[in-house]
């Protein structure tokens, strides 16, 4: 049982880099967003916005997944339980994988519903819809991210989380310039670099857990994970923060 008493500064040490890490999904945007206004035909730039402003919006509806995994990783923590450890960890995992699963699946409809609602000239569409045909495979890879990154935070391994973002995005932004200005891919350049950063970051997530995790793999009972009163109380924990990211993202797509 863990007993010690969380200073302000060990508090800050937690949350600032939480905070900061809302910032990295829709910083990739940004960056391949910048890469594209470096070229001379403004229908690239045009794209990739209309291409990051979607996937930002996909992304921040779930990133319940990281806030929730955070806190049910800080209770295992407080415990000392390792069994709580892996559950608070499989069961945002399990929830990520249905999510992102419905996301490929459904990935015709989504896009061709906010190509008529965005209404864009027909050579930003295709070049939309080819930055998006690349980028929605990476949605397993996000979403993996969020869990393994809001764990890591729970767990207090600040160092670990704040390594993961940084390592990835800077490796969007060399791969970006990489296969748009040398290797002159243009916009299914950024999507790749984008989609080889998530994963990277998956693959360092994965490593990290293992690093931190010290799971009992071999005893645990695995059917714990999908038991639908411990999934259903998750998401009805998150229901008011999946609430006030709608209304928030409804706002924003208006003005």
């Amino acid at each position: 049982m863990c007993t010690n008493v969380l200073t302000d500064r060990e508090y800050l040490g937690i949350t600032i880099p939480f905070m900061l890490s809302t910032m990295t999904q829709p910083l990739m945007g940004a960056v391949n967003t910048a890469v594209m206004g470096q070229l001379p035909d403004p229908k690239y730039i045009a794209a990739v916005a209309l291409g990051a402003i979607l996937f930002n919006n996909i992304y921040w509806f779930f990133g319940f997944l990281r806030v929730s995994t955070s806190g049910y990783a800080a209770q295992a923590l407080g415990s000392g339980s390792r069994e709580e450890g892996l559950l608070a960890f499989l069961r945002p995992l399990f929830i990520a994988v249905i999510v992102s699963c419905s996301c490929i699946i459904l990935q015709k409809p989504i896009l061709t519903a906010y190509l008529s609602l965005v209404a864009p000239a027909s050579d930003v569409a295709e070049l939309c819809s080819s930055y998006y045909e690349i980028l929605i495979w990476g949605a397993p890879l996000v979403l993996f991210n969020y869990v393994s990154l809001g764990w890591l935070m729970g767990q207090t391994k600040v160092r670990a989380s704040v390594f993961m973002q940084v390592s990835s995005n800077v490796l969007n932004m060399i791969l970006s310039v990489l296969f748009v200005f040398v290797l002159h891919f243009d916009i299914e350049g950024v999507a790749w670099a984008t989609l080889l950063s998530q994963l990277y970051g998956a693959a360092a997530g994965c490593w990290l857990m293992y690093l931190y995790g010290n799971f009992d793999y071999k005893n645990f009972d695995y059917k714990t994970v999908i038991e639908p009163e411990e999934l259903t109380k998750i998401l009805l924990v998150n229901t008011n923060l999946m609430i006030r990211t709608a209304c928030l993202l409804t706002v924003n797509n208006i003005i």
